[in-house]
C-alpha cells in the first residue's frame, strides 16, 4: 500500500494582488515519488487563479517547485493555503 504524506504552508494577501509560492525539495530520495500540489483560499468568497506552475533543478539532487498566482478577495488580509502532498509506493 502507498505512504501518503503532506505538508502545507499559508500566506496572507491583501486584496487582489499576484504572488509566488516555492517549495524546495533538497533530499534525492523525497525526488523519486510522485508529487501534486495545490492552492486555495482559506475563506469565502475569494477566488485563486493559478497563472504558472514550474520546477527547478540543479546538481545537487533538488529541485524547487514554483507556483504563480493570482488572487481577487473583498477582504484585506485574506489567506491563502499552499499544499504539497507526495507518495510514497
Amino acid at each position: 500500500m502507498a505512504d501518503l504524506h503532506h505538508t502545507w504552508s499559508d500566506a496572507h494577501q491583501d486584496g487582489n494582488t499576484t504572488l509566488e509560492w516555492e517549495m524546495q525539495v533538497a533530499t534525492d530520495p523525497l525526488s523519486e515519488h510522485y508529487w501534486g500540489f495545490s492552492v486555495r483560499p482559506t475563506q469565502f468568497n475569494s477566488v485563486v487563479e493559478v497563472l504558472r506552475q514550474w520546477t527547478v533543478t540543479d546538481n545537487g539532487h533538488s529541485w524547487t517547485q514554483h507556483l504563480m498566482v493570482q488572487t481577487r478577495s473583498p477582504l484585506p488580509g485574506s489567506g491563502l493555503r499552499f499544499s504539497a502532498i507526495w507518495v510514497v509506493g
